[in-house]
């Protein structure tokens, strides 16, 4: 139920482009949830707060992800990637760690309030973020002849956001808008500067 519910959602922030507004929807719902668990005291109430934290929770799952592959750096999206996983295995560890130690010193209701609180405290530090541009990866042949100014270049290109050259790979990295962007002008721009160079060896 959580996950139908979340659905609409992730229409919204990635087709309405509200990716700011959906996150911090998730993380005051989860707030929510577990604010109120700390007074909960049935199974109806368990029932409820369960749903309403995992409608939150998945939010969170789709969401986070997506909003760090539309700000990492052009080229560095696995690396990006890879560092916030990292995060959430140690997150789980720390959290599972310091929450269990809270429980059995606390109480249950200390640590619903005390986990709700962190969570609005994260909400406000969101609320304080740019909202994510709405862009996009995309990878092209390098032919082994760009420099600067044909990355500068590319970047001029309507819809380019980001340009970045891999000698290692010979491959051109691009941040783009994708209701903007033509990948034909820039694999046309990309092959008139080889054949620039070409003619000068």
């Amino acid at each position: 139920v959580a996950f139908v519910l979340m659905v609409p959602l992730i229409i919204i922030a990635e087709k309405r482009q509200r990716m700011k507004g959906v996150v911090i929807t998730g993380a005051l719902i989860i707030a929510a949830a577990l604010l109120l668990m700390g007074a909960a005291s049935s199974l109806w109430h368990w029932i409820v707060l369960l749903l309403l934290y995992f409608w939150g929770f998945n939010l969170m799952e789709a969401s986070l992800p997506s909003w760090l592959s539309k700000i990492a750096p052009a080229g560095a999206k696995g690396s990006a990637m890879g560092i916030y996983s990292s995060m959430q295995f140690l997150g789980a560890f720390f959290g599972g760690s310091i929450g269990g130690w809270v429980l059995s010193h606390y109480g249950a209701p200390i640590l619903f309030v005390g986990l709700g609180a962190l969570v609005v405290l994260w909400a406000l530090l969101m609320s304080q973020t740019n909202a994510p541009r709405h862009l996009v990866s995309v990878r092209l042949p390098g032919h082994r002849h760009l420099d600067n100014s044909a990355l500068a270049s590319l970047e001029a290109l309507p819809g380019v956001a980001e340009a970045l050259y891999l000698p290692a790979e010979d491959a051109v990295y691009l941040k783009v808008s994708a209701d903007e962007f033509s990948r034909e002008d820039a694999l046309t721009l990309i092959e008139s500067t080889g054949e620039k160079h070409g003619s000068q060896c």
